[in-house]
């Protein structure tokens, strides 16, 4: 008994592998293209068709098959073939990338679409020129911009002859301008794409891409360092005159305050000190006797208090 349940589940994991049970299969589309996946493997009568977790679409195995979309955006870009074994997605889209699965019966196939845009023809670009001793050595550099092209991988070559991997390439030319051609191939999961340039004429003519930024920056660098100078020249200039004709500075001409510089101080008049008022003495004051005048020659007259024996 253990050795016919050995040999049952031996035949299972066979059965699985050959069927692809379990498994999951990549699939790689271009945009605008058209993809198919395959059911393989024993199947029963109809096939569930869904996108993540959401079911898209029912097939019955049939000649033609009978397909029921739970979606109407899907019936005109869903189709199925060889009895419904097979569904195709034409004008495929950036959405339409994601996982896939078949179930049918016990059999799951499962399905990873990715979709890449195609590349369009790839720009080559003057990095570096160095000419001397009669002969050129240039460092060029390919580009394939845009959103949605996958990994994309670089080649050179000089006619049949590999001339180096990567975006970048150095390369000798001698004599100078000489007639050498050098071709860039681009590649991405969907397309490849390439260009043939003249390094002597790419970087002798107009400025490539990298060099006329460089030349840019150094020129808005150079205008502004020029006009800060110019500020500060003209600041000088402006603050300088003021002061070499006694006049006041910017920042002294904000303070109503302050003196001029170089200029006297106007003399203002001290008034006298005033003399103190006298004060009158608190001792009280005795009123004398005011003697009575006489002629001269009769002497002194009495006092009026005096007694009447000493009148004369």
């Amino acid at each position: 008994m253990e050795v016919f349940g050995f040999l049952l589940l031996a035949l299972l994991v066979l059965l699985r592998r050959a069927t692809g049970y379990g498994m999951v299969t990549e699939v790689v589309g271009a945009e605008g293209g058209s993809v198919t996946f395959h059911i393989h493997g024993p199947t029963r009568i109809v096939a569930v068709w869904s996108f993540g977790n959401a079911p898209i679409v029912t097939v019955k195995f049939s000649e033609p098959p009978v397909a029921l979309f739970a979606d109407k955006k899907y019936e005109t870009r869903f189709t199925f073939s060889e009895q419904g074994r097979a569904l195709t997605i034409s004008q495929l889209r950036m959405e339409d990338a994601g996982t896939y699965s078949a179930r049918s019966g016990f059999i799951d196939s499962t399905f990873t679409l990715q979709v890449y845009r195609e590349l369009a023809e790839p720009r080559v670009s003057c990095e570096a020129q160095n000419c001397s001793g009669g002969g050129c050595r240039y460092a060029l550099r390919c580009s394939a911009p845009g959103p949605g092209l996958g990994s994309v991988s670089y080649g050179w070559s000089v006619g049949e002859q590999p001339r180096g991997e990567g975006p970048t390439v150095l390369l000798e030319e001698s004599p100078p301008g000489g007639a050498v051609s050098l071709t860039c191939r681009a590649r991405n999961p969907v397309s490849n794409s390439s260009v043939t340039v003249s390094p002597g004429h790419l970087c002798t003519g107009p400025l490539s891409s990298s060099l006329a930024r460089v030349g840019a920056v150094a020129v808005a660098e150079a205008a502004a360092l020029a006009g800060v100078f110019l500020v500060f020249y003209c600041r000088d200039k402006r603050g300088a005159a003021p002061r070499a004709s006694g006049g006041l500075s910017s920042q002294e001409s904000q303070n109503p305050r302050a003196p001029e510089v170089g200029k006297a101080l106007p003399a203002h008049p001290v008034p006298p000190v005033p003399q103190p008022h006298p004060v009158p003495s608190p001792e009280l004051s005795v009123p004398r006797p005011v003697l009575p005048w006489a002629p001269p020659g009769l002497g002194t007259p009495p006092p009026p208090w005096a007694a009447p024996g000493l009148r004369s």
